[in-house]
């Protein structure tokens, strides 16, 4: 029997077509479609939304407002057309936005984790000195304190902590000194 010579098939190509073929319930496209959605949507509306599940051909959406709601209601033939160029045809049939607290909460979140990226992130800093106030403050709070060990602890955390926070902001203050200083400044007209 004469073996049969299969075309070259690109890696990316074989790969698609092995997902397509395993992924029979289609999870993989509902997870892509709610990943793609704030790409799709643009940055303004993903701002006020988030995109929450595609099932049985219908694309559910959390907005943060009744007029978001109304707005995405007359934009959805655009936006389920964007999505099913990107899933492919007939992946979402419907669309409906639903208003929830969740957006916000998402929002508020990912504020909090921005911040604390912002305050911890980033290239490391030397600590900075604390005043003696500073330290009396942190010793006073950890008096309520009973055991020992867990309050020494505590006051060489918060005094870590008080450390590379100072030292983070006099680094912020001084980038924002230097951005300051190399934008143009406005003239004052009166």
């Amino acid at each position: 029997m004469a073996k049969r010579r299969a075309r070259p098939v690109k890696l990316g190509e074989a790969l698609d077509s092995w997902v397509r073929s395993a992924d029979r319930q289609g999870g993989l496209s509902r997870a892509r479609a709610v990943s793609l959605w704030p790409e799709i949507a643009g940055p303004e509306i993903a701002q006020h939304t988030m995109g929450i599940a595609l099932r049985q051909g219908l694309m559910s959406v959390h907005v943060d407002s009744h007029v978001w709601a109304t707005e995405l209601t007359l934009l959805s033939e655009e936006l389920k057309d964007r999505l099913n160029a990107a899933l492919g045809e007939g992946a979402v049939r419907e669309m409906r936005f639903t208003v929830s607290r969740k957006v916000n909460d998402a929002r508020a979140v990912a504020s909090e984790e921005e911040c604390t990226r912002r305050r911890y992130g980033g290239e490391r800093v030397r600590p900075a000195e604390l005043t003696t106030s500073e330290i009396e403050a942190i010793r006073k709070q950890a008096r309520t304190i009973e055991s020992p060990d867990l309050r020494d602890a505590a006051v060489r955390a918060q005094i870590r902590d008080l450390e590379v926070k100072k030292a983070r902001d006099a680094q912020n203050a001084a980038h924002e000194t230097d951005k300051g200083a190399t934008e143009p400044k406005k003239p004052d007209i009166r």
